[in-house]
């Protein structure tokens, strides 16, 4: 019979919190955990291709880590502000199609901006 302990998969060595990466840095919210530490319990925990179920996801750290390194992440939240935050932060972004819609972007603002410090200056607060 095997002893119990051989039985038990013990938690990865501690880690110390990374600064979070531009990505988890766009938008602050309340319950996001460290990054690299749960990508490194994902990984001690999991092989790729599998299956992890957040329940209660929030921010989603754990389903798009998941998925970065190749499991598939099942979110839930009941949070719809927490859902929305995680779905833009999942969604791959074309940086070409990006920087060609910031410039048409600057220019049509270029083209505005006189207009709106013209209207700042005009604005009186009703006191």
């Amino acid at each position: 019979m095997t002893p119990v302990h051989e039985k038990i998969i013990y938690p990865p060595p501690a880690q110390i919190a990374l600064s979070n990466t531009p990505l988890y840095d766009m938008i602050r919210f309340w319950g996001r955990k460290p990054h690299n530490i749960v990508r490194k319990y994902i990984e001690h925990y999991t092989n790729e291709g599998d299956v992890v179920l957040d329940p209660f996801a929030g921010c989603g750290v754990a389903v798009i880590e998941a998925m970065r390194i190749g499991r598939v992440g099942i979110y839930n939240d009941l949070n719809k502000f927490a859902h929305f935050i995680a779905l833009t932060s999942s969604e791959k972004v074309d940086l070409n199609e990006l920087e060609q819609a910031f410039k048409v972007l600057m220019e049509k603002l270029k083209y505005k901006k006189y207009d709106v410090l013209s209207e700042l200056d005009s604005y009186k607060p009703y006191i």
